[in-house]
Parts: C-alpha cells; structure tokens; sequence
C-alpha cells in the first residue's frame, strides 16, 4: 500500500509496469501476490493513473464505484460522502457505480457519481484543471468556492466550517501550493469578499 499526508504528494510503480501519482491524503492497496491475475486496486482520496496496456483487466475500486480501464491516463478523485469524479485524459474507461450499467467514457470527459442522489454525470472538461494538482498548483477556473475550500483542506490539513451560498461563488485562480496558508486565504477573502476567521486549523467562513 501507498499513502501521503495532508501536504504530500507520492509517485509509485506497479508491478505490470502502470504508473500512479497520489495527491495529498489518499492511500492506495494492492495485492503484489495476486497480480499476474487480477490488475485491482482499492483508492481513497485522489490519484492520476498511466496504465500499462495488457489482456489482463485492470481495476479500482473507489467510494463503492468500480472503474475498469482499458490502457489509458486518467484522474479519480473520491470526495468522500459526496462524489466520485473521474476525468479521462486518453484512451478507454468504463465507470461502475452502485445500481448503474457501466458507462464508457472518451478522453476530455467528466464522469461524476452523486453518492447522495445516485445519479451519474457525464460531460466535457477541461482536462488541465483536473490534474492541476500534478504540477503542483491549485489552477481553477469559474469553479465554486466550496469546491476550491474542499481542496485546499487537503492540502494544508485544515478545515472549513462552510455557509449557504458557498456553492454560487465562482474562484478562478492559479496558485502554487508551496504558498502558505494564510497567503491563499488572503487572496480567497480578496477574491470571494469572503471573511476567513482561523482558531487553531479551522477557519469559519462569514
């Protein structure tokens, strides 16, 4: 298994030669023994995924959805209790999720699981933002605040104590994330005209 703490990122190598990156606080479990016959993986969190091409399937198992990939590059990210996403940057995926058909998707989109309504997404993206994360930077454009809050609470292992109407600001940004903290608060309250209040790791948004 593979895990990275809040502020860490981490590069690994499979055995069949596949290639995944972890965003910060995620974790992934496989099974050495088993893998000349069974190409799966359990993910928490976020990672992008380069998968070596084979007759052997290979599969991630994430928040109770399945992704089955056929050769290919793309990025899951789990939000816990909330949504499964998974952007397709080339090749062939087919998304599982509870009580669906798989869907296959084609590069430059969107799959999202809603945990809460059951419902399936698919729709184009802008594949450089959702692996932002890879150069290290949090690069967002016109996405909602309480989205861009959820990232950096893993990042920086902070939290945030969300209002209503969160989700109707728009963030466009592009910041490196060796900035600390209290900078990127600062530009959010310059940016959202937002009020950031921190005690101890928790901010409350007024």
């Amino acid at each position: 298994e593979v895990i990275t703490a809040a502020g860490q990122r981490a590069q690994t190598v499979l055995p069949d030669g596949s290639k995944v990156w972890l965003n910060a606080s995620s974790k992934i479990v496989y099974h050495n023994s088993l893998w000349s016959s069974d190409r799966q993986i359990d993910l928490s969190g976020e990672a992008y995924f380069n998968v070596a091409k084979s007759d052997i399937p290979f599969e991630i198992s994430v928040g109770g959805s399945k992704i089955r990939v056929y050769g290919t590059r793309f990025n899951v990210k789990e939000r816990p209790q909330k949504a499964i996403e998974t952007v397709l940057i080339e090749g062939k995926i087919g998304f599982k999720s509870p009580g669906h058909k798989e869907v296959r998707v084609v590069p430059g989109e969107l799959v999202s699981y809603d945990m809460a309504s059951a419902g399936i997404k698919v729709q184009p993206v802008d594949v450089q933002y959702a692996t932002a994360w890879l150069d290290g930077v949090f690069r967002y454009r016109d996405k909602p605040l309480d989205l861009v809050l959820e990232d950096i609470s893993i990042w920086y292992g902070v939290s945030f104590e969300s209002r209503e109407g969160l989700d109707k600001i728009e963030v466009t940004m592009n910041l490196n994330k060796t900035t600390p903290i209290d900078e990127v608060v600062s530009f959010l309250e310059k940016i959202t005209n937002c009020k950031f209040i921190e005690e101890r790791g928790h901010y409350t948004v007024k």
